[in-house]
């Protein structure tokens, strides 16, 4: 038998009144193509949210490649890759703010993301006129998909 990547024993994670994981129990062996199916609200995006550490569960474990995910947090980042279904740029944050977000998510240290911040806005300034067609390209792009769906 194939030893598994991903051990979850009676996941549980609540939000104030909400509970968005109930006692969920799963293995996904090495190799193992697995995906999460369900409707909106049952927990899909929460029980990625907790695998990748960036929840931490009310109750149960996890353990990711045999690391345990509220103990080995930073462990379990270096070996895992997550893809979104949407771009994860949040209009309610500024640029900055999203930056800082990001990079405090993958423990990024605060000297370095400053450092990477005045290096994009620089690099965003020299290349304005570029980026400002690529805007409006797409802004025209999004126009136009709108007008056909209309």
């Amino acid at each position: 038998m194939t030893e598994a990547e991903i051990v979850v024993d009676n996941l549980t994670k609540r939000f104030e009144d909400v509970t968005a994981i109930d006692g969920l129990c799963l293995t996904v062996a090495n190799a193992e193509l697995f995906g999460l199916l369900g409707l909106n609200g049952a927990g899909k995006t929460t029980t990625i949210n907790v695998l990748c550490g960036l929840t931490r569960p009310s109750s149960g474990s996890v353990k990711v490649a045999g690391h345990d995910i509220q103990k080995e947090t930073t462990q379990v980042k270096k070996l895992i890759g997550v893809c979104p279904q949407e771009t994860p740029v949040y209009t309610y944050l500024t640029g900055r703010e999203n930056i800082e977000l990001f990079g405090n998510l993958y423990e990024m240290p605060k000297e370095k993301l400053k450092e990477r911040f005045v290096d994009t806005l620089h690099c965003k300034m020299r290349h304005l006129p570029t980026i400002m067609i690529l805007c409006w390209r797409s802004l025209l792009m999004v126009t136009w998909k709108q007008e056909l769906e209309d």
